[in-house]
């Protein structure tokens, strides 16, 4: 089995878990970019969350408003904190 196989296999497998998998995290840090898409994704209703502005209208009604380019810049950061991620495996 191919390393995107697995890759795909775990992304399916990642909707009904909480955590990413560490093989996963490897693989976008070491710059798979199947690997980063999937990462991205996991935090995406996070991300939806903290760029989202909940407010009250002129009208008195309640709205939420995405902001699209705090969610873009928000991505963005997530994606160079993943390429900038140092892994340092301990041997003993």
């Amino acid at each position: 089995m191919s390393i995107r196989e697995v890759i795909f296999t775990m992304s399916k497998k990642i909707s009904t878990s909480r955590l990413v998998p560490i093989p996963l995290i490897f693989e976008a840090v070491y710059g798979d970019t199947l690997a980063l898409d999937i990462v991205v994704k996991c935090f995406d209703g996070y991300i939806g969350e903290l760029s989202t502005e909940y407010r009250y209208d002129d009208e008195g009604l309640y709205s939420a408003d995405v902001d699209e380019w705090l969610k873009s810049r928000l991505r963005n950061k997530l994606t160079e904190a993943i390429y900038n991620f140092e892994i340092n495996i301990n041997e003993d």
